[in-house]
């Protein structure tokens, strides 16, 4: 089945799942709800939790563009941000290594997997 038959449920699922209370995250879950497909504010939504010290929240809002294939320049460059910050949580690796394998950057995903499996 294509990323674009499941991903709106998908995405649904996770801005209804993770997002924490307050006026700005309850204008990206407003969105979302609107269009589960508005990657640019799932983006936003994902650098804000990051932001307030939010990261595993913020990762599954990553997730969710990498399953759908979008931004993925933006969403690699965040997560490797991440994985500087957050060095000992193999999450951050595993899910940039997810990003690098949408991306068709097989070296840089195993480099990413390894990377994580190291921290367990």
């Amino acid at each position: 089945m294509p990323v674009s038959d499941v991903e709106p449920e998908v995405a649904v699922q996770v801005a209804d799942a993770a997002l924490p209370d307050g006026e700005l995250f309850e204008q990206y879950r407003e969105r979302l709800e609107t269009n589960a497909n508005d990657h640019p504010s799932r983006l936003a939504l994902a650098r804000a939790l990051r932001s307030n010290e939010q990261a595993d929240l913020s990762l599954d809002h990553y997730e969710v563009l990498i399953e759908a294939g979008q931004l993925l320049d933006d969403v690699v460059a965040d997560l490797n941000d991440m994985a500087k910050a957050y060095a000992d949580q193999p999450r951050m690796r595993r899910v940039l290594g997810d990003a690098y394998m949408r991306q068709g950057k097989l070296s840089a995903a195993l480099d990413a997997y390894r990377a994580a499996l190291h921290q367990l």
